[in-house]
């Protein structure tokens, strides 16, 4: 059984009900069984936090889980963040995660976790603070690790000097990496540090001309979000976003930025739609400022029309034009029109079925089309030319869509159990089985086959 169905089986449990102790047992075994697959492990550490019941004596397994050095990192970091979402018994628990977190053998990233998770079960204030300090005072801690230290630190209280100055140090690190040092000095503006130092050392990253295009903005960003140099951060996102050498995924990120800053709509927008109206652009540039456009808001009817005519275009590939139609049931208005153009579009035989799909999933959301759209998505789901993919997308569709019960069932069925269909399919058919048919006892037995450990 692959990996990832088994996973998927595994999170649907958690969702369907029923049976909890006989799933809580057999998720158990799963996440303590050292040969089942790493992330299917880690899954059914997350899915016991969600069955609930018996709680003492999941808290044990999660506690041997997170204490057993052989286990892969990322599920004893899922179980202490179960342990966490899970809460009481706090000194069982607290006793667990101060074995993990003081483990030297462990990275140093899965200890921070630990540690701020320490910090959440509270009682351990001084070993948390005491652990994450050493921490960032050891030279093979990398900076990225140090910073999320010091956040967590700055969250507890108790170590605002130390917390500052060695923010500072990596900020002003020249040796270290630019995205880095800006995540450093938004760090340390989020914990009360010098604004003014803040401020200086974001605005000299920000405007170093030879530094890469994208570290520019992001600093600026950074500046943004700290205050208190609106004007140096939009004149100098607009001088990037509107430069004819900068790249255009830079001045569409630019242009963005620009807009969660304020003060300077007009060029977004009108900078925005340049770049989004473009015919000469790469179809995907294109996209990707539609969408940017659409988060600053104020050219509806533009964006509306422009994706419209990506969606239509049969030069463009095919996944950008079902991005654009994905989008089209996002931005609301004209729904006539939009209905007219996504049924001319899903419709449409020549067009790539995948697009067709995504053209009858949109119109679901646009609504006022329903015999259509089912119609047309049975159709398409009893094409022996639509590949495994694309059939699970028009399944679901249709299931949302409603009316036609029994062949959504006995398609994703099909889809679920035929192994020539790769995992990510055979998983997500499972998944909305479970989701339309929860109380079906031929969908409980495939899931339960599924996971492999249910009897």
């Amino acid at each position: 059984m692959e990996a990832y169905v088994r996973s998927q089986a595994v999170a649907t449990l958690g969702q369907v009900g029923g049976a909890e102790a006989e799933v809580r047992s057999a998720l158990l075994v799963l996440a303590q069984d050292a040969a089942t697959e790493p992330y299917v492990r880690s899954q059914a550490v997350a899915t016991l936090g969600q069955v609930g019941g018996a709680e003492a004596e999941v808290r044990r397994g999660l506690l041997v889980l997170v204490q057993d050095s052989v286990t892969e990192a990322y599920v004893r970091i899922q179980a202490v963040a179960t342990l966490g979402e899970m809460g009481g018994a706090e000194a069982e628990v607290r006793r667990g995660l101060l074995v993990f977190a003081q483990d030297p053998t462990a990275e140093a990233s899965v200890r921070v976790q630990a540690f701020a998770t320490l910090g959440q079960v509270g009682g351990a204030e001084a070993e948390v603070r005491s652990g994450l300090l050493d921490l960032t005072e050891d030279a093979a801690t990398q900076a990225s690790v140090c910073i999320r230290a010091f956040a967590t630190l700055g969250e507890m209280g108790g170590a605002e000097v130390e917390v500052r100055r060695g923010l500072l140090a990596l900020a002003q690190d020249v040796a270290t990496e630019a995205s880095v040092r800006i995540r450093a000095f938004a760090t340390l503006g989020h914990v009360g540090g010098s604004e003014v130092e803040v401020r200086r050392g974001l605005l000299a990253l920000a405007e170093a001309a030879a530094t890469q295009v994208y570290i520019r903005i992001q600093a600026f960003a950074a500046l943004g979000q700290v205050g208190g140099a609106e004007a140096e951060v939009r004149s100098g996102l607009l001088v990037l976003a509107q430069g004819a050498g900068t790249e255009a995924y830079a001045r569409i990120q630019a242009f963005a930025a620009l807009g969660q800053v304020g003060g300077a709509e007009a060029e977004v927008r009108s900078g925005l739609l340049v770049l989004a109206q473009d015919p000469t652009a790469e179809a995907s540039v294109r996209i990707q400022a539609f969408v940017t456009l659409e988060q600053v808001g104020g050219a509806e009817a533009e964006v509306r029309r422009g994706l419209l005519d990506l969606a239509q275009d049969p030069t463009a590939e095919a996944p950008v034009r079902r991005e654009a139609v994905a989008m089209l049931g996002q931005v609301g208005g004209a729904e006539a029109e939009v209905r007219r153009g996504l049924l001319d579009l899903a419709q449409d035989a020549v067009t790539e079925t995948s697009v067709r799909s995504q053209a009858f999933a949109t119109l679901e959301q646009v609504g006022g089309a329903e015999a259509e759209v089912r119609r047309g998505l049975l159709d398409l789901s009893q094409d022996a030319g639509t590949e495994a993919s694309v059939r699970r997308q028009v399944l679901a569709t249709l299931g949302r869509v409603g009316g036609a019960e029994a062949e959504v069932r006995s398609g994703l069925l099909v889809l679920a159990q035929d192994l020539k269909n790769g995992e990510e399919i055979r998983g997500s058919a499972l998944g909305a089985l479970c989701y339309y048919f929860p109380e079906d006892n031929e969908v409980q037995a495939a899931l339960k086959r599924f996971t492999g450990n249910i009897p």
